[in-house]
């Protein structure tokens, strides 16, 4: 498995929600059929997998949270439909 970054495809999408939203840092990547978005705002990172093909498996969950969280941080998984949303405190 490769997260491929694809950030400055969004790059517009990206500028607005940094200046309108207290997120201070957004990266996009895609993980096979998959579009992971990774979100970080002063306190919290959030993980957004979305894949309208399959659901998303148990051994990328374990590889995104190897890769996008420090071994410190316990994302809580929720499941709605396509998305998979991992959210973790972040440690001061």
């Amino acid at each position: 498995m490769h997260l491929v970054d694809v950030t400055n495809s969004y790059a517009d999408q990206i500028h607005r929600e940094l200046v309108t939203t207290p997120l201070r840092f957004i990266q996009v990547y895609t993980l096979g059929n998959s579009l992971v978005t990774h979100r970080r705002g002063e306190k919290v990172d959030v993980v957004i997998i979305t894949n309208h093909n399959r659901p998303v498996t148990p051994a990328e969950l374990a590889y995104i949270r190897e890769q996008l969280f420090a071994p410190t941080q316990a994302p809580v998984v929720a499941r709605k439909g396509a998305m998979t949303t991992l959210t973790a405190e972040r440690s001061a």
